[in-house]
């Protein structure tokens, strides 16, 4: 459906006349500034030189007029260059100049004023106040000049200086008919008309210029709104895809645009996966209902989700009540992001206990490893994902978090790879053995987060556990065991012995013939 342009606003119309109108008239006005200096300069050079066919009277009035004239071309100089140049100062320029121009040719002798061409002079003096694109100004100066020509006649004819005779003796004689002085009023007269209709068709053609540009620039901003919708509405869905992509998973496909996405597009790259997930979501969600379940997580992930992103991390995907995050920069953002998730949550458990809801707890798995990244699906259905051995291993590391009892678990990969170790509380806990895998894992615990006594307590026991694990990995189980039974005893809250001392009673039950290499196996 075709739009109906909008009438254009008579307001902005009228402002935009004026502002142009006021461009035009200054830029006049300089021009009708520099005329008058000019026939100030040609007043000055004629009583020089005609000298003494002039009376000393005379000229020194020519000089008194032209002075003045000068005098008021500078004043008006002045008021243009600061903008102060009024209607009435133009008003009085009017009369003014044709005054000086009248004063002249008076002075310059009746014969020159009636006999020569001289008169033209009163022509170009209505032809440049047509430049101020006003009417009345025009018309103000065209009736000074028939005013002030007759004025000279009737002076000349009631003091004698000039012989009157017929049209005829005007051309052949010195004498001067009135009829040719009134037909010099006449043609004063059509020109005078002439200047006024054509001071008004200027205005009538900037009116109409106004509205051309007007309307020029109405289409032109109808076009960029038009553009800006258009660019507005392409970046909200570029905003809404993103929601669902990220733009920087798109990057690591050297891809610019969604649009030039490609089924089956990847690539291998080493990143950090963060795997978060909560605990006993299962039960906790079987006490709500289906609305509930979702503003629930939708809280609890609003409250993530900037976490991860601040850091430098990518939101791979929601699964259920488990977070998959990417860190393509720095292990070290992963493990500070996982701390930083932990103290948002004691806030989120806060506020949870004043309405009173039960408490969250989150564990978090860590791992650096190659990657592929990279679109799977159908012709119709595409989506982005991260596939390899890596990724499954960082989700088991998550999920040991819960036998462990400890928040957040990583791998010796990423501990590896940090800038600074010293800045966390770590400590290994076990190696493992993957599946498929030669090389067992170790794994760290990162309990920078764990109550003020307990994590003061780790820390100050720290190589009464290390050494209960070194005996455990060389197979020494009775001084492991005993070890690990006095761990207990001066930190009861930590679960690391537990688990071990479950362990040793099966592995003392064992053969001593049977094989032991210290690391247990992952499932």
């Amino acid at each position: 459906m075709k739009t109906v342009a909008a009438p254009i606003d008579t307001r902005v119309r009228d402002a935009y006349v004026k502002i142009l109108l006021r461009i035009e008239e200054e830029n006049g006005e300089k021009i009708i500034n520099y005329a008058r200096i000019a026939l100030t300069a040609l007043y000055f050079a004629l009583g020089v030189l005609l000298g003494k066919e002039v009376a000393m009277s005379s000229r020194l009035t020519i000089f008194a007029g032209a002075s003045a004239s000068l005098i008021f071309s500078a004043l008006t100089h002045y008021l243009i260059h600061y903008g102060r140049l009024t209607h009435k100062v133009k008003i009085f320029a009017s009369v003014f100049d044709v005054a000086i121009v009248s004063i002249a040719l008076h002075q310059f002798g009746e014969y020159r004023t009636f006999k020569s061409e001289a008169y033209l002079l009163y022509f170009v003096w209505i032809a440049l106040v047509n430049l101020r694109f006003t009417p009345v100004l025009t018309i103000l100066a065209s009736t000074s000049a028939i005013f002030f020509y007759a004025l000279l006649a009737l002076i000349a004819v009631q003091t004698g200086t000039i012989q009157t005779g017929s049209l005829y003796d005007s051309y052949t004689s010195g004498s001067v008919s009135l009829t040719s002085v009134a037909l010099k009023l006449l043609f004063l007269s059509i020109f005078a008309v002439a200047a006024v209709q054509a001071a008004r068709g200027n205005r009538r053609l900037i009116n109409k210029s106004v509205e051309t540009e007007l309307e020029a620039a109405r289409q032109h901003e109808d076009r960029m709104k038009a553009q800006f919708a258009s660019l507005a509405q392409t970046k909200q869905m570029l905003d809404s895809f993103s929601r669902f992509v990220p733009a920087r998973f798109l990057e690591f496909l050297h891809v610019k645009d969604m649009v030039d996405i490609e089924l089956g597009a990847c690539v291998e790259k080493e990143i950090t996966l963060l795997f978060v997930d909560i605990r006993n979501f299962t039960g906790m969600s079987e006490k709500m209902s289906v609305f509930d379940n979702f503003r629930f997580l939708n809280a609890y992930l609003k409250r993530m989700g900037p976490i991860i992103e601040q850091q430098g991390g990518i939101i791979d995907k929601f699964v259920g009540d488990e977070i998959m995050c990417l860190f393509p920069d720095s292990p070290q953002k992963a493990l500070v992001s996982s701390i930083e998730m932990r103290r948002e949550l004691a806030i989120y458990n806060t506020d949870r206990k004043k309405m009173n809801y039960d408490a969250l707890d989150i564990g978090a798995g860590l791992h650096t490893g190659n990657v592929m990244l990279g679109t799977v699906g159908s012709e119709n259905r595409i989506s982005t994902t991260v596939i390899g051995d890596n990724v499954n291993l960082a989700s088991r590391l998550q999920t040991l978090t819960k036998i462990f009892g400890v928040p957040i678990i990583l791998s010796d990969a990423v501990y590896r790879r940090l800038d600074d170790p010293s800045a966390f509380c770590l400590r290994e806990i076990d190696s493992v053995l993957v599946r498929g895998k030669e090389k067992p894992i170790v794994l760290y615990e990162c309990f920078d987060m764990d109550q003020d006594e307990l994590r003061d307590q780790k820390k100050e026991l720290h190589g009464d556990l290390q050494l209960a694990l070194f005996h455990y990995k060389a197979g020494n189980f009775a001084e492991s065991k005993q070890l690990f039974v006095d761990y207990e005893k001066k930190c009861v809250r930590d679960s690391i012995p537990r688990i071990y001392l479950k362990r040793l009673e099966k592995l003392m039950q064992r053969p001593t013939s049977a094989k032991w290499s210290g690391v247990s196996r992952m499932k």
